[in-house]
């Protein structure tokens, strides 16, 4: 199948591809999101396609895919605990409108962050960031184990530190 082709029959399927997203979805916006990520990918994989396959179910098989994928990866993130949930917030840009309080807990927290030692600190914000602890090895060209270790330390020093939200 040509380019042009694939384009065409996407631009006609695009009606029945939202409203099975919306379907996955139950949101406007992220059905939009799981659309444009199923087009993508058709885009990307076109040469896979055979003429032998229902073009609208293999498309669709690709979105619901996707949708179970992206699931996945949601339910598998990191649960972080109660302390650490600010600066896990505020580190991935998620804009919420903190009273005073929640600010005089966010700076306790980034104190106390900020007297672990160099190496602790560094490995540490990188799991927070959500980096796994193999990419967190590889980026900072230590073994995995060290890593483990010094995420180890660097919550045992900062439960002693923030007693106060345990």
């Amino acid at each position: 199948m040509d380019k042009t082709l694939l384009q065409e029959k996407l631009v006609g399927l695009q009606d029945s591809m939202y409203y099975f997203a919306f379907s996955l979805t139950r949101n406007s916006e992220d059905a939009f999101d799981l659309m444009q990520d199923t087009i993508l990918k058709v885009l990307q994989q076109y040469q896979m396609f055979t003429v032998d396959y229902h073009f609208s179910g293999w498309v669709l098989t690709i979105m619901r895919n996707l949708f179970i994928n992206n699931y996945r990866k949601l339910s598998q993130q990191k649960n972080y605990p109660e302390c650490f949930s600010y600066i896990h917030k505020v580190e991935n840009n998620i804009r919420l409108y903190y009273s005073p309080d929640d600010l005089y807990d966010i700076n306790q927290i980034m104190q106390a962050i900020g007297t672990l030692i160099p190496e602790y600190k560094t490995t540490f914000s990188l799991y927070l960031s959500g980096y796994s602890y193999a990419e967190i090895a590889e980026r900072q060209n230590i073994p995995l184990g060290t890593v483990k270790a010094r995420i180890h330390m660097a919550r045992r020093h900062l439960k002693k530190q923030l007693k106060e939200f345990q």
